[in-house]
């Protein structure tokens, strides 16, 4: 049986490792993540005109809202849309958004999307046409989700399909929410 002498030199020791583990989970050194969870980091898109808007990293994109409720077709584009599916074509530098949506604060909203060419990339996200901005993922591979709980309360949301400006080629795509 230990005695009081080596009880302490164990407690010392126990909370040094202890301090030493949150020391390296602090630093990076050791993850808390499994190796397959990933942060991954939230473009934000703010409107700078009626029709356009930037994204975080620099792009300057063009903006066109399809209103889904009474099944008008708005824009140049050839599109088709159902109560939870819609498809489109957008140039680079272009951003579709299907609304609206009113929406709390909190709500968890979730949209997945496929798309040609598939060597290109795409962002993915919300946008809120009264307040002209937000949150956006990049995808890439022809296919992706976006999930998020809304930010802020508004009674503009639509979800949004965008082409990056840096991409070469129109995207073709279907929406799926």
């Amino acid at each position: 049986m230990p005695d009081i002498k080596e009880w302490k030199n164990m407690k010392r020791i126990g909370i040094a490792a202890a301090i030493l583990i949150v020391a390296l989970l602090m630093t990076g050194a050791v993850s808390a993540l499994a190796s397959n969870e990933k942060t991954e980091k939230t473009i934000m898109i703010r409107g700078i005109g009626p029709d356009t808007a930037m994204t975080s990293d620099g792009q300057v994109v063009k903006v066109i809202f399809h209103n889904i409720n009474n099944g008008t077709q708005i824009g140049t584009n050839q599109l088709q849309s159902t109560l939870s599916s819609v498809s489109g074509s957008v140039a680079p530098g272009y951003m579709d958004v299907w609304g609206p949506y009113s929406w709390t604060a909190g709500t968890y909203v979730s949209e997945s999307a496929t798309w040609t060419p598939t060597n290109q990339n795409a962002l993915l996200g919300i946008y809120d046409l009264d307040q002209n901005n937000g949150p956006f993922l990049q995808r890439s591979g022809g296919s992706g989700t976006f999930s998020v709980s809304v930010p802020w309360t508004g009674s503009s949301w639509g979800y949004a399909f965008l082409n990056p400006a840096s991409n070469s080629q129109t995207e073709s795509y279907t929406l799926t929410y």
